[in-house]
């Protein structure tokens, strides 16, 4: 995996927190990442996502880096897979009010 992901010219950050991402699942289960089944995989996000566990990154990276394992390590079929990636909340931009916009001129 690690040797895929050079190849594709990723970032060693993102390198580094997709095989770190990839061996917290594997600790989880307590064995090899190429034997854990996809049914796991959606277990294991819906009870840290349910507990509170897993921002929308953290899911997001986790799927992108299973996503390499299976596809380009593993030559598993995705597309079957449809693991379905959150949405990041949309934040309203911060509205200053006339009193702040005059004291930041003055």
């Amino acid at each position: 995996m690690y040797e895929e992901m050079v190849y594709r010219h990723y970032s060693p950050r993102s390198i580094k927190t997709y095989l770190s991402l990839v061996s917290v699942v594997s600790a989880h289960f307590g064995k090899s990442p190429d034997t854990i089944s996809i049914p796991e995989l959606k277990d294991y996000l819906f009870k840290r996502i349910e507990a509170g566990q897993l921002s929308v990154s953290s899911i997001n990276q986790t799927i992108s880096a299973f996503k390499i394992l299976f596809k380009d390590v593993l030559e598993r079929d995705w597309e079957t897979i449809r693991i379905k990636r959150p949405r990041r909340p949309k934040l309203l931009p911060v509205v200053f009010g006339s009193a702040t916009f005059d004291w930041t001129l003055s």
